[in-house]
């Protein structure tokens, strides 16, 4: 019976227990505690095992401190990023936006209530939400352009909104795909311009042109404009066309060149080496008929050429 004691003994003292010390250190290190080592006082296996435990215990200890480090720099840079990206999204006078290929809105910058005159949360609760404004005499084509654009995640569009206030303003709608690693669309990003002012000065533009063209038209005197460089007539109004009268004592016109007179690059075969480059009479009749206007030659060969239009 004692040699049965002493037997069970030296069982649990040389082997059940460090092979139990080795179970509970895994345990240990599979739940993060990695700092755990064993006795490695022993000469034979269970000694040769608790040494290559060990150093496996401290190459996973240093692993996992690398990795430890590397998370919490990254995590460092992405929170920088985050902030560059907030303060960019919440400083420019665009709405910025970022929505994913559900159209669920997963990002709106706080311009869109300036702008729209609308809690940015409406577009939380409905990506739609931003059409309600559209101008009545914008929404169809709207709503016809709009699912072309989400089809291909890219595109633009120009539109008015009404503000809950009553004012009108002028947008420009642009969309682009952001990828993945893979190259997938996964996200598209928005940016809403107001563009009010432009439109503006577009049509005090377009305004002024009419009454430039109304005054040049209708005056009584004839202008011409011309290319001071050149001296080429670019454009005259209709008083010119009825007055309009050249006379020259040059060289003259022959007969013969008077048919292709007003062609392009068509110089008379009696200029010699007098400069010019066949445009000027072209350029004049073509004027002249964009006026409704008639132009008539009188030519008599070496003394000159009269012009006269009506």
């Amino acid at each position: 019976m004692l040699t049965l004691i002493v037997i069970w003994w030296l069982s649990q003292s040389l082997v059940t227990r460090p092979i139990l010390q080795l179970t509970q250190a895994s345990k240990r290190i599979a739940s993060g505690q990695w700092n755990q080592l064993l006795p490695g006082d022993r000469a034979d296996e269970l000694g040769d095992l608790a040494a290559s435990f060990n150093t496996m215990a401290q190459q996973l200890q240093k692993i996992f401190a690398t990795l430890e480090q590397r998370v919490q720099e990254r995590t460092v840079t992405l929170q920088e990023s985050e902030e560059k990206f907030r303060q960019l999204a919440e400083n420019i006078n665009h709405v910025f936006s970022i929505e994913d290929t559900e159209r669920r809105i997963l990002y709106t910058s706080p311009s869109y209530e300036e702008i729209w005159g609308c809690s940015g949360e409406t577009l939380y609760q409905n990506a739609n939400a931003w059409l309600d404004a559209v101008h009545p005499d914008d929404c169809d084509r709207i709503l016809t352009e709009l699912p072309m654009i989400q089809q291909h995640y890219e595109g633009e569009m120009e539109y008015r909104i009404t503000r809950p206030d009553g004012e009108s303003r002028w947008i420009r709608d642009r969309s682009f795909p952001i990828r993945n690693a893979q190259g997938d669309v996964y996200r598209i990003a928005g940016l809403a311009e107001d563009i009010t002012e432009r439109k503006l000065a577009e049509a005090e533009i377009c305004r002024s042109k009419d009454l430039f063209e109304a005054i040049f038209q209708e005056s009584m005197d004839a202008i011409l404009l011309c290319d001071l460089d050149s001296t080429i007539v670019l454009d005259c109004n209709q008083r010119t066309v009825e007055l309009f009268e050249v006379q020259d004592q040059g060289i003259g016109i022959s007969l013969e060149d008077q048919e292709y007179l007003f062609e392009p690059f068509r110089r008379g075969k009696n200029v010699g080496k007098l400069p010019g480059t066949g445009l000027g009479l072209a350029i004049a009749k073509r004027v002249i008929d964009l006026h409704n206007g008639k132009v008539s030659v009188e030519r008599q060969l070496g003394q000159g050429t009269t012009f006269k239009v009506r």
